[in-house]
């Protein structure tokens, strides 16, 4: 979830905004619950289908609604974690690329 995320980080790494600290504590926790609640730590339940006809047995990794296959699911408490209004900018960008 973390991972195309762009924030300020300390010496050891971890984020340097309190406020970017309390959203990531808060989406780990949100994602801990949400597994523990569907038991589904890799978030992929559901996303297998199979059909059987006769003797003939398919499975596969069931599509999403524009036709792509899904992968693992974040929890929707742990996005709202991050994507909170007081995460400005300068503190927090989801989903950002940068070359260095």
């Amino acid at each position: 979830m973390f991972r195309l995320c762009w924030y300020r980080v300390d010496g050891d790494g971890y984020p340097l905004h309190a406020r970017a600290r309390e959203a990531f504590a808060d989406a780990v926790c949100a994602q801990a619950q949400w597994w523990a609640a569907t038991g589904d730590e890799l978030g992929t339940a559901g996303l297998w289908g199979a059909v059987k006809i006769g003797s003939v047995s398919l499975s596969g990794a069931s599509a999403g609604a524009d036709g792509a296959a899904q992968g693992r699911r974040v929890a929707d408490a742990a996005l709202e974690a991050i994507r909170g209004p007081d995460l400005t900018p300068d503190v927090f960008r989801l989903g950002e690329v940068v070359q260095c």
